[in-house]
């Protein structure tokens, strides 16, 4: 049920999603190399210190994180920053 309602917010095909998804797009190989912004990277540690440091936190929790089943770590980072307030 999770799923569907996903892949209905997302705009997707519930088959497309658990079959494997979308084909990607062909890129054209003439195509000019297209600045997409700038990217930083960041440690484990340095996104911790961030996250305590932080005034307030905002967790949004999708599909992935479901796939993932990732639900208990997010509970307890959270109860753990929780805690240090």
């Amino acid at each position: 049920i999770l799923t569907a309602i996903m892949c209905e917010a997302m705009n997707r095909n519930i088959v497309e999603v658990i079959f494997g998804g979308a084909p990607a797009p062909k890129a054209d190989p003439n195509a000019p190399a297209v600045d997409l912004g700038v990217h930083t990277e960041t440690s484990i540690t340095e996104a911790a210190q961030t996250l305590v440091g932080a005034k307030s936190v905002i967790i949004c929790p999708g599909y992935g994180l479901a796939v993932a089943k990732a639900q208990h770590l997010v509970a307890a980072m959270t109860a753990e920053l929780k805690s240090r307030r």
